[in-house]
């Protein structure tokens, strides 16, 4: 006899004595052996203690505690026949707490079911054994051996019967396999048929249940499943449909799908969740960074998480920013890096304009016209330096402040003299731009400070003001 719990060791107490072991065992967790009459006291302070005693003796009162907790038979493999005689005496049903009850025992519940008197017999006629499967499909489990149409009359009341029918056919995985429990738990043991027509349901019936019932708790190992028997093409249209999407997370996909549907679990699961799930080797294709490039999730670009780009992501995103392009090389459409620009999110044009190569003045302007009507000027016709100089000093760092300078200067001759002067400094650091932006700043606040009469513009900037080694 041996309890359901083999890792579980018992711990002999059978040497000392009886108080002891009473004390111990109603104050400790655990299993324990010990003798009889402490199994008695056990049981009599609290029948619920009957888990913690290992191979237990048939006393009086050990059977009145298994009559009324009967599902404690559970935890054993074969008990004997006088335990299974007391839980079945008070209810034939207790039969499902016994894991191998004995032949007279399903004999007296398969005619339980039945509906006819109990014989005490070890078994009875098929026709009895059927009437009990029509009644409930669950009597298959005793019945040792059920013919076909026993086991066709059990799976059309449910699935689970197949649990009980060793290799079952292709045409009782056909009928089980309407429900995803079952594709699971015959992918599980691994008798799952590779005939096409039962594929096709199970992946069906996986879908269905992603798709159309509540949020289940197996949701993730049907999202595993489906995907290990799906085509990429029906991975894609499952994404694709009219209807609720199934939830796909990176993590369900034990190899590296297609760019576009990295794109569409992107697109379903919210660019921020997507990127904090997605392995690295996901992002390193360049069609699905490119795809990446030209994706915004409300207020979140793709872009944004790239890193360093090149010229066909930038060209994407700003396809994204335009609305659209139909140019071939939207970075060197005028119309689509102005429009872009024009309809960027504040949050994101100084990005969008550092990737147009060769701005002209018509897209400079827009961008610098975009951050004056966010720093709430009406105009900036002419660009005076104190716009410049407020919107320089917006920007969110210094490699944006310097882009705008740059981009200013083209409008403001004081201002291109100023930038000039930054050039001077060395350009081969990470710092080099918030030197120059520094140096920028101060040839404004010189400029502006003299007297407007004064020809020398720039008098008071001189290689005093530059802190680093000319180039």
């Amino acid at each position: 006899m041996s309890t359901l719990k083999p890792f579980d060791m018992p711990a002999d107490l059978t040497a000392i004595p009886d108080d002891i072991q009473f004390e111990i065992i109603c104050k400790s967790d655990g299993l324990f052996l010990c003798s009889e009459a402490v199994q008695d006291r056990v049981i009599g302070e609290n029948p619920a203690f009957l888990d913690r005693i290992e191979n237990p003796h048939t006393t009086k009162k050990f059977l009145t505690a298994i009559r009324n907790n009967p599902s404690f038979l559970t935890e054993f493999h074969e008990p004997p026949l006088p335990w299974q005689e007391a839980v079945v005496a008070v209810n034939i049903r207790n039969i499902w707490y016994i894991n191998t009850p004995a032949p007279v025992f399903k004999t007296a519940f398969l005619e339980h079911l039945a509906g006819v008197p109990r014989s005490n017999a070890e078994d009875t006629t098929d026709d009895i054994k059927r009437r009990a499967v029509e009644n409930d499909w669950r009597a298959i489990r005793f019945i040792d051996e059920h013919d076909d149409n026993m086991q066709w009359i059990a799976l059309q009341q449910s699935w689970e019967a197949i649990k009980y029918i060793d290799e079952p056919s292709v045409s009782q995985q056909l009928l089980a396999c309407r429900s995803a429990e079952a594709v699971s738990y015959l992918n599980d043991y691994f008798i799952l048929s590779d005939d096409e027509e039962v594929i096709a349901l199970a992946k069906k019936s996986l879908l269905d249940a992603l798709t159309r019932g509540p949020v289940s708790e197996m949701d993730s190992n049907y999202r595993r499943l489906f995907l290990d028997m799906a085509t990429g093409e029906e991975i894609l249209e499952s994404l694709s449909s009219s209807g609720k999407e199934p939830a796909f997370e990176p993590s369900d996909f034990n190899f590296i799908p297609s760019d576009l549907i990295k794109i569409k679990v992107a697109q379903r699961l919210g660019l921020r969740k997507y990127l904090a799930q997605a392995p690295a080797a996901w992002s390193t294709s360049p069609g699905f960074r490119g795809l990446l490039a030209g994706y915004k999730d409300g207020g979140v670009y793709g872009y944004s998480y790239l890193g360093k780009t090149d010229d066909y992501e930038k060209a994407e995103f700003i396809k994204l920013l335009a609305g659209g392009s139909v140019s071939n090389n939207p970075l060197d459409d005028e119309a689509t890096c102005e429009r872009a620009i024009r309809q960027s999110d504040i949050s994101i044009i100084h990005t969008a304009f550092a990737c147009v190569p060769s701005p002209s003045d018509e897209i400079c302007w827009a961008y610098l016209a975009m951050l004056a009507v966010e720093r709430g000027r009406s105009s900036i016709n002419p660009l005076s330096l104190n716009a410049a100089d407020d919107l320089i000093r917006s920007c969110p760092d210094s490699r944006n402040s310097l882009q705008v300078a740059k981009a200013a200067s083209r409008f403001n001759d004081r201002l291109r003299e100023i930038c000039g002067m930054s050039q001077l400094l060395s350009d081969d650091d990470d710092t080099s731009a918030g030197r120059r932006v520094d140096l920028i700043l101060n040839g404004i606040a010189a400029a502006t400070d003299q007297d407007p009469t004064n020809a020398t513009l720039l008098g008071k900037i001189g290689l005093d003001d530059i802190e680093t080694e000319i180039s």
